[in-house]
């Protein structure tokens, strides 16, 4: 059978499990999980409890020692008509408060543990509470025929058009498998059934073709691009500012001749640059011109004494703040005009480059309008120049006040555009030297842009599925409603079932009445059942009213098909026959509710429970859980059973029998007698049937042959031991061939 269903379990800070997660694929939903005692298997059943029993008090019992928070996931994937249909629980645990439970299966999840016995059975001290209210809805017999005819019909409609999306969902998956993206990356997961509901945020602003020419032109990137060198615009923010006091300012002049000061002032740089070699010569006692290497005259000394006394005279020193500006603002031009061709060959870098970076394909870098300040820079030149020669002036600032404001806006616009610029040019810098996250990111965006565009490309299909799925639905609700007019009293159905699964296990030994009373040999059990019952009936009769208690759960018939039974260990302290029964009943669950198959998690301590459950193919998985992880169990561990068996069936096909012989006849046929008659001995069993009491070896070679007498010589021979072998595989044929068939496959 295919196993087209995918179980996953994960676990955190439940109990001793701080964290498990593992999943299964299985044809059914059909679990055994065998755990040792210690190992944490109740904690699982009690996580599942919650949904029925949500408490703080449940969940601060559930959670590990000394942790605050823990959750319990399941998620159920089947893979169903050509889709994958997803079906989650989520129950997240937070110290001191009730669970949050999100349950997106639709199941009923009904739940047997000690718990359960504790608070339906042991409390009320076995005689089970008869206050069950309402009715399960049934189906009357009306002639539905068209009705039903019409939803096969859509059925089958929709089943074809969904094969025309999967189809095309697949063409999309191939595309991208050509682009070479890693399928662990998430955005690639989405599902046909993901493109169906539209149920995945994705937004792409670029279409699928234009990111595969992208990623074509970033596999071809070069191993070595440079980098991009950062705008750096630096600007003295105090000099427009020294322009405005220098012009308003009312300087006083010095009263050195005017003749004097203008010869100075032509050359006042140069002079102030001589005077100072000068002054280191003449502190030297050293009368001879640094320039002309002639002795200095004494006019000439004289001279220099004035050009001293004129500069450090205040009126100088302003005369030089005026210079020094006015070279500051013919430098900031240059600068300017510098710092904008420095933007364009930066602009024309960054485009070049950036198509090997498909993130910053549509990036651009903050424009810079080019503006001419000749104008502006000339009149505030000018300006200061008269300031210079008339010093005691003021400027009014209606003459420099719009040239400096465009200077100074011109500056601001420079400043803003080098930050939001370097930025940009920085993550460039950054992705071109991390070009594996760029891929990364490319192959996202490829996975998101297929998504939506099998989503597109497909509008007019899914909303044709989407149109005729309401249909069918809607016809389902009306076929639903007339088939529900019948209903059934919940305590009468409780009632009969509990009954009849009493009968099953005990016969008339104990029954229960119609008031909900409990009966030892028709005698009524009021106070003092809890004494008159053994630790194993008690265990039965909590598991039989478990199985009546379905009931209580369900509203209407098709609510059965919903159920999903977790049972832990419902053998405890149970004689081996109560085993075998517990197992039928397991067994038969689809029978006893009338649906097509019962859905279970059987998890138990006890090994040759296990077995019983494996070998009768009541399990469609076995697991195994330790040390917080869920595993396969090996079928050798399990099924010992099956080796026996294959060892009766090689000696009677002529193979060597051994020492080991006669007990796994005992134990083959001591399994078959306990499965089908526990009520009865071996030996009886073996009487009733004609095969094995008409051989004379069988009963005899299996009594003799398993226990451990010392023997002088050897009591049977081969071929008695063949014929015995013989007679054992020719009874297991006549009521189980597929074991036989099995065996030899």
């Amino acid at each position: 059978m295919a196993k087209n269903i995918t179980t996953e379990i994960k676990a955190e800070n439940i109990g001793p499990h701080l964290t498990i997660n593992d999943s299964f694929p299985m044809s059914q939903l059909k679990l055994g999980v065998f755990a040792n005692n210690g190992s944490g298997k109740t904690f699982i059943s009690r996580a599942f409890r919650l949904l029925n029993n949500n408490e703080a008090e449940r969940v601060n019992k559930i959670l590990t020692i000394n942790k605050t928070k823990g959750s319990f996931n399941l998620k159920i994937s089947e893979q169903k008509e050509g889709t994958t249909i997803h079906k989650k629980l989520s129950i997240t645990l937070n110290k001191d408060k009730d669970a949050v439970i999100v349950n997106d299966t639709d199941y009923l999840f009904h739940v047997f543990n000690s718990d359960y016995v504790k608070d339906n059975i042991e409390e009320l001290k076995y005689n089970p509470d008869g206050e069950i209210e309402g009715y399960i809805l049934g189906k009357t017999k009306i002639d539905l025929t068209k009705e039903k005819k019409k939803v096969k019909s859509l059925h089958e409609e929709v089943v074809k058009k969904s094969e025309i999306l999967t189809i095309e969902f697949k063409k999309g998956k191939e595309e991208l498998d050509k682009q070479k993206i890693n399928r662990g990356t998430g955005e690639y997961k989405f599902t046909v059934r993901n493109v169906y509901d539209d149920d995945l945020d994705y937004k792409e602003e670029k279409t699928y073709e234009e990111l595969v020419k992208l990623n074509k032109t970033l596999n071809q990137s070069p191993d070595d691009i440079k980098d991009i060198e950062e705008l750096n615009y630096s600007f003295n923010g105090d000099l427009l500012n020294e322009v405005k006091e220098i012009s308003v300012t009312e300087y006083t002049k010095s009263k050195i001749a005017q003749s004097f000061k203008d010869k100075v002032i032509s050359k006042q740089e140069f002079i102030e640059s001589g005077l100072t070699l000068l002054s280191k010569k003449l502190k030297q006692d050293e009368d001879e011109c640094p320039f002309c290497e002639q002795t200095l005259r004494v006019d000439a000394i004289k001279l220099i004494e004035d050009y001293n006394k004129y500069l450090d005279d205040s009126e100088a020193l302003i005369n030089s703040k005026i210079s020094n500006c006015i070279k500051s603002i013919e430098e900031l031009k240059v600068k300017l005009k510098t710092d904008e061709n420095t933007f364009l060959r930066t602009n024309k870098d960054f485009n070049t480059l950036k198509k090997y970076i498909p993130s910053l394909i549509d990036v651009n870098l903050d424009e810079l309008k080019e503006t001419n300040l000749d104008t502006e820079f000339e009149n505030i030149i000018e300006l200061l120049k008269k300031k210079l020669k008339n010093i005691e002036i003021k400027i009014s600032l209606s003459e420099y006040k719009a040239s400096i404001k465009k200077i100074s806006n011109q500056v601001k616009i420079l400043e803003t555009n080098s930050t939001n610029n370097n930025k940009k040019i920085n993550d460039f810098n950054l992705k071109k030297d991390n070009l594996k996250s760029e891929k990364l990111e490319i192959n996202r965006r490829l996975c998101k842009a297929m998504y939506l565009k099998i989503q597109t490309s497909q509008k007019d299909l899914i909303k044709e599925i989407k149109t005729i799925h309401k249909e069918k639905k809607e016809l389902d609700k009306q076929i639903e409603e007339k088939e529900s007019k019948e209903k059934v009293s919940k305590k009468i159905k409780v009632l009969e079932n509990l009954k009849k699964h009493l009968k099953a296990f005990f016969g008339e030994k104990y029954s229960i009445d119609d008031d909900f009373c409990f009966k030892f040999n028709k005698h009524i059990l009021t106070d003092n059942a809890t004494d008159v019952l053994s630790d194993g009936e008690k265990s039965i009769v909590a598991f039989c009213y478990y199985l009546a208690d379905i009931h209580k759960l369900v509203e209407r018939d098709d609510d059965y098909d919903k159920l999903f039974f977790i049972i832990d260990d419902p053998i405890s302290s149970l004689d081996f026959h109560y085993v075998y029964a517990v197992s039928q009943i397991i067994r038969t669950l689809h029978k006893t509710l009338s649906i097509k198959e019962a859905k279970f998690i059987v998890l138990t301590h006890n090994l040759e429970f296990m077995s019983i459950l494996l070998r009768n193919e009541i399990l469609s998985i076995p697991i195994v859980l330790a040390n917080s992880k869920l595993s396969k169990l090996s079928r050798q561990l399990v099924m010992p059973y099956e080796e026996h068996l294959r060892d009766i069936y090689s000696v009677a096909n002529g193979g060597s029998s051994c020492h080991t012989t006669p007990n796994s006849v005992r134990h083959v046929l001591e399994t078959i007698n306990k499965f089908e008659s526990p009520d009865k001995q071996l030996k009886a069993y073996c009487d009733q049937n004609d095969i094995l009491k008409d051989n004379e070896f069988v009963f005899s070679l299996m009594h003799d042959g398993s226990h451990g007498n010392i023997r002088q010589q050897m009591p049977y021979n081969e071929e008695m031991i063949q014929k015995g072998c013989v007679a054992v595989i020719d009874f297991i044929n006549s009521k189980f061939e597929g074991q036989i068939n099995q065996i030899k496959a």
